[in-house]
């Protein structure tokens, strides 16, 4: 063969083993196989032209195979003449009935099933793009490996693009975004979050939220601030380089500003100045929502079984349907789906019939809980697989059990902590002592709003709390110190409390561990707002009380000078 003839023959070679370059250009971009719901007018495949110039779609071909029957490929769509495809444009072909946005450039008869399958370019005899999805084993089908699928997702390819010759390489799975981009150059996903607590009873409560991000955009986020906004109000933190494809955890500490359901934004300043990335990634409940945890029993007497009891939060009737009740292990449990008016009660036990034989026993020996056996009993029911309720902490957590309450939106809109520092519980050497909530607010910030009940029965169940009955309201009564010791130069104390809400006055007494008053210090009706009154150990008569035990005892009084609670400290003189 002479030297030209040589070169024919290696230039009809490379023309046989390398199809025309600008055909390669076409690729299948993202693609929707499983949509959620069902599949018809809801699947499309978005086409892309990765050239530097424009592309003619006449002849190309988008094919389809079963993987149950191999790879025997059946046409769904073919461009026609004068159809083009410019440098970095889309093309979307879309199933029948198409019920999406945008409307596609082509509407066919996808029927892509749900995997293993495969989808396939052609023009004549050449493949353009090739890729197999679900668990594919024939490599006919695929390139290198089969993407992954799930139901909702698209198979995107990331940048757009992208194409290594590998299916599940080159695909993840994504939000669809049918004829648009399927990242953008900066972007960013909510992970994980967690607010510590999850709820708030209070303005004063101090709340951490703390975030998980992961950088799904094509570009590396700088070093630069990131914004917590929260009813209007804005807190700032550092976000550190983020490369794409990595994550990062941010924490905010803050107060709520305001009562409700608030929503978090988290803002992100764009790298290139243009805009802000707003992220909602979640809610938090501060006060009451429109149900409320109010009696807990994690702790029953043998046969008693354990029980929640939910309360309205506000001054209207709400439909329980949608609102749902899980513990810190379990997965969310839907409530019966009745009507709850203001003050009835609803308590969802694990054993009903258990709880009704409780009662009745209670009320043979005449202890009747605070409210009449038809009222007590008329909300009751069994709640599927109860969540069995933790007494003692496991793991690395510093609490026994969780409880969480949520609204039909999924937002959570209260929760009780259950066998920790902060909600004292009987325990196991105390069975069937219930934890009640005080009020739907706490009267006083720095105090619990979770007491032991105080009821002779030891829970109310469907009735109300025994310590909304007694009128406990507490106060933040402290004495300071709580020993008095002239010889090293504490010849005084302060009794400090704080008067909110209905609380108008008080008067505070001194009594010996007998009895006998020693002192009293009087008080006065001014409302609300803190007191903080300076005793210096003499009596009523001006002397020394001496050494001893003694028991100072608070009256909060309403308006009209009426007791509405009693509170009592201990204090010790040296």
């Amino acid at each position: 063969m002479d030297l030209m003839g040589l070169v024919r023959g290696m230039v009809a070679l490379v023309l046989v083993v390398f199809p025309n370059a600008s055909w390669a250009s076409l690729v299948i971009n993202e693609f929707l196989p499983d949509p959620e719901g069902s599949d018809g007018g809801r699947e499309f495949v978005e086409l892309f032209n990765t050239g530097s110039e424009s592309e003619s779609l006449s002849g190309v071909s988008l094919q389809f195979a079963n993987g149950a029957t191999g790879a025997v490929w059946e046409n769904r769509w073919t461009g026609g003449e004068g159809h083009f495809l410019e440098s970095g444009q889309r093309y979307l072909i879309v199933d029948r009935n198409w019920l999406g946005d945008p409307a596609g450039q082509a509407e066919v008869y996808l029927g892509l099933q749900n995997g293993p399958d495969a989808v396939r370019l052609v023009r004549g005899q050449d493949v353009l793009d090739l890729v197999g999805y679900g668990l594919l084993t024939d490599p006919a089908m695929m390139e290198v490996e089969p993407a992954v699928i799930a139901p909702g997702q698209s198979l995107s390819r990331r940048p757009d693009g992208r194409d290594s010759g590998n299916n599940r390489s080159d695909f993840v799975l994504a939000s669809p975004t049918p004829g648009a981009p399927n990242f953008l150059p900066f972007s960013l996903a909510v992970v994980a979050w967690e607010l510590d607590p999850p709820t708030v009873d209070r303005l004063s409560m101090p709340v951490r939220f703390t975030l998980e991000i992961f950088n799904n955009g094509t570009g590396t986020f700088p070093v630069g601030p990131i914004l917590l906004r929260v009813a209007g109000e804005e807190h700032s933190s550092l976000l550190d380089e983020l490369p794409t494809d990595q994550e990062r955890r941010i924490s905010w500490i803050f107060q709520p500003p305001i009562f409700g359901l608030l929503e978090l934004e988290v803002l992100v300043p764009h790298p290139a100045g243009t805009d802000t990335l707003v992220l909602h990634p979640a809610s938090l409940q501060v006060g009451p929502g429109d149900l409320n945890l109010n009696e807990v029993m994690a702790v029953p007497r043998q046969g008693q079984g354990e029980w929640v009891e939910i309360t309205v939060g506000g001054g209207r009737e709400v439909d329980l349907t949608g609102h749902n009740l899980r513990d810190e292990d379990g997965s969310w449990r839907p409530l019966p789906p009745f009507t709850l008016a203001p003050g009835e009660f609803l308590v969802v036990a694990q054993d009903s019939l258990a709880l009704s034989g409780w009662r009745q026993d209670n009320l043979a020996h005449g202890a009747v809980g605070g409210c009449t056996p038809e009222s007590a009993g008329a909300h009751q029911v069994n709640l599927a697989g109860w969540p069995t309720l933790n007494n003692t902490p496991t793991g690395d957590r510093n609490f026994a059990d969780r409880l969480y309450l949520s609204d039909p939106a999924g937002h959570v809109i209260d929760h009780l902590t259950i066998g920790s520092e902060v909600a004292l519980i009987g325990g196991e050497s105390d069975p069937g002592l219930s934890l009640e909530r005080l009020a739907p607010t706490p009267r006083n910030p720095g105090a619990s709003n979770w007491a032991p009940c105080t009821a002779m029965t030891g829970s109310t169940p469907g009735c109300a709390n025994s310590v909304a009955m007694a009128g406990s309201i507490p106060t933040g009564f402290t004495v300071k110190p709580r020993v008095m010791d002239p010889a090293v130069g504490i010849s005084t104390v302060h009794f400090q409390f704080a008067l909110t809400g209905q609380q108008s006055g008080w008067e505070l007494r001194v009594f010996d561990l007998w009895g006998v008053l020693v002192r009293d210090l009087g008080g006065d009706n001014l409302g609300v707002g803190p007191r903080d009154l300076v005793w210096d150990g003499r009596d009523d008569h001006g002397c020394p009380s001496g050494p001893g035990g003694f028991v100072v005892l608070l009256e909060i009084l309403d308006v009209n000078f009426n007791r509405l609670a009693r509170e009592k400290c201990l204090m010790v003189i040296r």
